[in-house]
C-alpha cells in the first residue's frame, strides 16, 4: 500500500500531480478519482502520502480503458501536470496511508461478512443436497465420511461468524489489533471454498437457483477499493464514519453486504 510513485507538488494555492495509476476498475465511468500521491519521502516510505480528489475532466487527466480478465473494464489513468485546488486534499496532510488502511480494513470486513452470508446459504443448500441426493440407493447424508465433513463445516461456519464479529469490533481499534482481527476473519471465511466439494465441485453449485457460490472462486481482496468503497474512504477521511457499528450488525446475522464489491468473481 505504501508503494506510491505518483507525486504531488505544491505550487501557490494549488497542487500539481504527476504519475500513472493502473488497474483502476471502471475508471472510464468515473466522474472523479481519489488519487494517492507522494508529497515527501521515497517510493516505499509509509509517511509522506496524501490523498487528492481529482475530477476526471481536469486538464492533464488521460484515461485509457482496457478489458479485464473477468469480463469487466479497467483503466490506466495518467496524470500529466494536473492542477487541482488546495481544498482537493482529502484527510490529513501526509497521513494518507492511515486513511487507506482504514478503508481497506472496512472493505475486507465487508467482504468477509458477505462471505459469511454466502457460507450460511451454502450450508443450507449442502444439507438439503446430502439429504436428497442418492448413491448406491442411499442418501449421501447417511455416509459417515460426509457426516464428519458436515460436522466440520458447521464448526467452520460458527468460527467464521465469531471471527467476523470480532473483526467488526476491532475495526476502530489500534492498527495491530485491527489487522490481526481482519487477518483471522479472512482466513476463517475461506472455508466457503470447501463447501463446493460436497457437490462434486463448484460447477454443480452454479446450477442451483440463487446459488451463493455462483461465480465465486476466491476471496479476492485486490478489489476492495472499487466502487462504493471509495465513498467509505472519503467518509473516514472527512467525517469519521462509524462503519464498525454497521458491520457488527451485518456480521451478527451473517448477511451479504451488497454495498461492497462482490466476494469475487
Amino acid at each position: 500500500m505504501s508503494h506510491v510513485q505518483t507525486r504531488a507538488f505544491p505550487e501557490g494555492e494549488e497542487w500539481v500531480l504527476r504519475g500513472v495509476k493502473t488497474g483502476v476498475l471502471h475508471g472510464e465511468s468515473a466522474d472523479c478519482f481519489l488519487i494517492s500521491a507522494r508529497i515527501a519521502g521515497e517510493v516505499e516510505d509509509e509517511g509522506g502520502i496524501s490523498l487528492f480528489l481529482v475530477p476526471a475532466t481536469a486538464p492533464g487527466v488521460m484515461v485509457r480503458g482496457v478489458p479485464a480478465i473477468d469480463g469487466g473494464r479497467s483503466a490506466e489513468v495518467r496524470l500529466k501536470d494536473v492542477r487541482i485546488p488546495g481544498e482537493a486534499l482529502v484527510g490529513e496532510h501526509g497521513g494518507g496511508i492511515a486513511t487507506i488502511e482504514h478503508a481497506i480494513g472496512a472493505g475486507v470486513l465487508g467482504l468477509c461478512a458477505e462471505a459469511l452470508g454466502a457460507m450460511e446459504e451454502a450450508k443450507a443448500a449442502t444439507l438439503a443436497y446430502l439429504r436428497t441426493r442418492k448413491q448406491f440407493g442411499q442418501p449421501l447424508g447417511t455416509f459417515q465420511a460426509l457426516q464428519h465433513r458436515m460436522a466440520t463445516l458447521l464448526l467452520e461456519v460458527e468460527q467464521a461468524r465469531s471471527s467476523v464479529i470480532n473483526a467488526a469490533s476491532a475495526l476502530a481499534a489500534d492498527r495491530v489489533r485491527r489487522e490481526r482481527a481482519l487477518s483471522a476473519a479472512r482466513g476463517r471465511t475461506q472455508a466457503i471454498q470447501r463447501i463446493a466439494r460436497s457437490h462434486a465441485g463448484t460447477s454443480a453449485m452454479k446450477e442451483m437457483a440463487n446459488s451463493p457460490l455462483s461465480g465465486i472462486k476466491v476471496l479476492d481482496l485486490s478489489r476492495v477499493l472499487a466502487g462504493p468503497l471509495v465513498g467509505t474512504l472519503l467518509a473516514y477521511a472527512r467525517w469519521g464514519m462509524p462503519f464498525s457499528d454497521q458491520m457488527h450488525q451485518v456480521a451478527e446475522v451473517g448477511l451479504p453486504v451488497h454495498s461492497m464489491q462482490k466476494v469475487t468473481i
